[in-house]
Parts: structure tokens; sequence; C-alpha cells
């Protein structure tokens, strides 16, 4: 959950979507985006490549 909020802001800057909610709780982060579903699915992949290469923080 440390991460969530760098992946949402690394979402936000890869597509044009609404962040709905970002929730740091516990082991897992939540994210909640809305958009087109070609934006949504964009800033998805920007958010989790963000969480799985943290050394490029």
């Amino acid at each position: 959950a440390g991460y969530i909020v760098y992946a949402a802001n690394q979402a936000e800057k890869a597509a044009e979507i609404t962040l709905i909610d970002v929730r740091a709780v516990g082991a897992h982060g939540r994210l909640t985006l809305s958009g087109r579903e070609a934006d949504v699915e964009e800033a998805a992949a920007a958010a989790i490549a963000a969480v799985q290469n943290p050394a490029v923080i």
C-alpha cells in the first residue's frame, strides 16, 4: 500500500482519467479510476508498472 499514491499519480499522468478513490490501508492499496475505457486501461497499466518497478521512483 506504500506505493499506491505514487501509482495514482502515474495513472493520472498517463491518461485523461478521474481519480475516484485511493485507499492505502493494510498490505494492499486500492485505486479506483473513472474515464473512457481506453484511458482507464492506459492509466491502470501505468499504475501497475509503477508498483512493479518501484526502483524507477
